[in-house]
C-alpha cells in the first residue's frame, strides 16, 4: 500500500513537472533555461516535451475529413442566423407616440402610429459574404488569393436588395432561367 501512494506521488510530481515544463517552452523559454529553471536534465525536459506532443497528437488526431462537415454545420448555423437578421432589418418600423392636449371642449389624448420604410441592415449582408467566402474556402472552390480555383466551377453572384419593395419583389421564388434572365441585365 505505500508502494502505491509513492507511485501516485511521484506519478503527480511528474505530471506537475510536465505541465511547467510545456508552460515555459509555450511561452518562449529555451530548453537550456528551462533545464537551469527546474533543476532537472535536458533529458527529462526533452522526454516531457514528447509526452506532451504525443498527447496533443491524440487530441488533434481528427482529420480535415472528420472536422468538415462540423465546420459547415457551424457555417450553416451562422448563415441562417444573419439571413434572418436581414429579413428583421427590412421589416417596417412602427413608432407610436402619444400627448395629452387641452382644448376648448377639455382635456384629451392623441395617439400618433408613425410608419418607416427600412433598406436594412448592410453589416447582415457583409457577414452573409464572409460566411459564404468561408464556406467555399473550406470546400476549396477558392483559391488563396480569394478567386475561383476553376473557372468551369459555378460563379457567384452577388445580389444587393436596397429597398423594401425590392426585398419583396425578390423573396417570391423564381426559377433558375428567371434568375438568369435578370442577372443578363445588370450586366
Amino acid at each position: 500500500m505505500a508502494d502505491t501512494r509513492r507511485n501516485r506521488r511521484t506519478r503527480a510530481a511528474s505530471e506537475a513537472r510536465q505541465a511547467e515544463v510545456v508552460r515555459l517552452y509555450l511561452t518562449g523559454h529555451r530548453i537550456a533555461t528551462i533545464v537551469r529553471e527546474l533543476g532537472v536534465s535536458t533529458r527529462t525536459v526533452m522526454r516531457d516535451l514528447e509526452r506532451a506532443r504525443k498527447t496533443w497528437k491524440e487530441q488533434i488526431g481528427r482529420t480535415y475529413d472528420d472536422l468538415l462537415p462540423e465546420y459547415l454545420e457551424r457555417l450553416q448555423t451562422l448563415w441562417q442566423a444573419n439571413w434572418d437578421g436581414w429579413r428583421r432589418s427590412l421589416q417596417d418600423t412602427h413608432t407610436r407616440s402619444k400627448s395629452d392636449t387641452t382644448g376648448e371642449k377639455g382635456s384629451y389624448e392623441t395617439k400618433t402610429t408613425t410608419k418607416s420604410k427600412s433598406s436594412g441592415n448592410p453589416r447582415y449582408l457583409s457577414q452573409l459574404e464572409r460566411i459564404l467566402r468561408t464556406e467555399c474556402e473550406l470546400l476549396g472552390l477558392l483559391d488563396k488569393d480569394g478567386n475561383t480555383g476553376n473557372q468551369d466551377a459555378p460563379q457567384v453572384q452577388e445580389i444587393v436588395i436596397s429597398s423594401h419593395a425590392e426585398y419583396e419583389e425578390f423573396k417570391q421564388t423564381i426559377s433558375m432561367e428567371e434568375f438568369k434572365k435578370q442577372a443578363g441585365k445588370v450586366g
